[in-house]
């Protein structure tokens, strides 16, 4: 049996101190700003579309949390997009919650949650990209 020294203890301790975190320095506004601008410049089509609103402060997707009535097959959850597909989240509705349940939402085609039964339907309309 091998019993260590208080000395190689304290040694070996000190091999174990967590590392130096360098400090990065946090970009000012106007940095941001001008990166933003960047990468606008050398964006193109929906990437371009969606850096422009951000800069203008609006949201192209619109709300990124969808709140409204129970979505049923005559009246669906509408989901706004620019894309053939989007990812949406349910919980259920009041009386019928459950977990976080992950859905892809596809362009002509439903959506039904299988815990709850919500249907969802996705617009693709450049309305509802460019609703601001």
């Amino acid at each position: 049996m091998a019993l260590f020294r208080p000395a190689a203890l304290f040694s070996l301790a000190r091999s174990f101190r967590p590392a130096t975190v360098a400090m990065v320095p946090r970009r000012s506004y106007a940095q941001a700003a001008v990166d933003l601008d960047a990468e606008i410049k050398h964006a193109v089509g929906d990437e371009k579309i969606e850096l422009e609103a951000e800069k203008a402060g609006k949201d192209q997707f619109g709300p990124s949390v969808l709140r409204g009535p129970f979505g049923t097959k005559q009246a669906p959850v509408v989901v706004p997009t620019v894309y053939e597909e989007r990812i949406v989240g349910c919980v259920g509705g009041p009386g019928n919650e459950h977990d976080l349940v992950w859905h892809v939402v596809k362009e002509h085609q439903e959506t039904v949650c299988l815990r709850c039964g919500q249907f969802f339907k996705l617009d693709r309309s450049e309305a509802a990209a460019h609703h601001h």
